[in-house]
């Protein structure tokens, strides 16, 4: 996928040749290249209209006409450029740091004059909140968070402290939907009693309240480990998001944002696209021949996906 800017106007000739072990092949296209006319029609994208203030947004030029200089305006302007970028690159990325909707204007020039495109709201950004406790964990007790185990997620923390950990950037995995996951909590010992809870935002909205987003809800136990299989819900949205784990003691209370007395850890999650498809088996031949007035039963098919192995009951009929 090669980018190629042309200095000259006129007809150009772009071929691509391609090769493998049993030799090569050459695809080609006309292209013409206009001369400088007129000035531009401002235009632009972004790879995502929705994120968090920890997500980076890429921001592309679309402009026609030619421009070759551009002005980008944030509103509200808490933001950080980076990958090198600035307010005058063509296609910035960009950190979006306030948890609201953001206001963007394009002014691209060239030769012949400027045109400007202001898109209201055009990206909407979240952010989690920091979880508290009310009061410190007491000192001697054994509840806590040690080890969290998810996919590749495998890391060792202090028990106890701080109150809250955020490990989203480093702790992180992907999960794919429709797929079963196991996720274990552990702790050191397990002489007091504690509550232990694990959420995922599924649906990407910086909060951990809808029903299915809690995938552990245990009570007042004395274990040392507190293990779930789950499944991904085949309606999830795709891209980053977050796993919660919170402990409180005994059996008080516990939200995702408030432990009476307890501490909580984040984790990264990324729910993946799946870009390999799955691979579907007729039951008997292709071509069936019967005769008129008698009864017809379809043999069926066999699905199978990399993922999620044998996906036969998903099979729908048409014609």
């Amino acid at each position: 996928n090669a980018g190629y800017k042309f200095t000259t106007a006129g007809p150009k000739k772009v071929c691509l040749k391609v090769y493998n072990c049993l030799g090569a092949d050459t695809a080609c296209k006309q292209i013409t290249i206009l001369p400088l006319a007129q000035k531009p029609i401002a235009d632009m994208t972004v790879d995502r209209t929705s994120g968090f203030t920890t997500d980076t947004f890429r921001f592309s030029d679309r402009s026609l006409n030619g421009p070759n200089q551009w002005l980008w305006t944030f509103n509200p302007n808490t933001i950080a450029f980076v990958n090198g970028t600035n307010t005058t690159s063509q296609n910035p990325v960009v950190f979006l740091n306030s948890a609201q909707s953001y206001t963007v204007t394009l002014r691209a020039s060239n030769a012949l004059g400027f045109d400007t495109k202001t898109i209201p709201d055009m990206v909407n950004v979240v952010a989690y909140n920091s979880p508290g406790t009310q009061n410190i964990i007491p000192t001697g007790s054994d509840i806590g968070i040690s080890r969290v185990t998810l996919g590749s997620i495998d890391t060792t923390t202090a028990l106890q402290t701080p109150v809250y950990t955020a490990m989203y950037n480093q702790q992180k995995t992907t999960l794919y939907r429709g797929v079963d996951y196991t996720v274990t909590t552990y702790r050191l010992s397990n002489y007091d009693a504690m509550t232990t809870k694990v959420w995922i935002d599924y649906s990407r909205n910086a909060y951990f309240t809808d029903a299915s987003e809690t995938i552990i809800n245990e009570t007042r136990q004395n274990k040392i480990s507190t293990t779930k299989t789950f499944r991904i819900p085949d309606n999830s949205p795709t891209g980053n998001t977050r796993m919660r784990v919170g402990i409180s003691y005994d059996v008080t209370t516990l939200t995702p944002d408030y432990a009476q007395i307890g501490c909580f850890e984040d984790y990264g999650i990324l729910i993946g696209v799946d870009n390999i498809a799955p691979v579907i088996t007729l039951k008997g031949p292709s071509i069936f021949k019967m005769e008129i007035g008698k009864s017809f039963t379809d043999s069926g098919a066999n699905a199978i996906d990399n993922l999620e192995g044998d996906i036969s009951s998903k099979v729908t009929r048409t014609g």
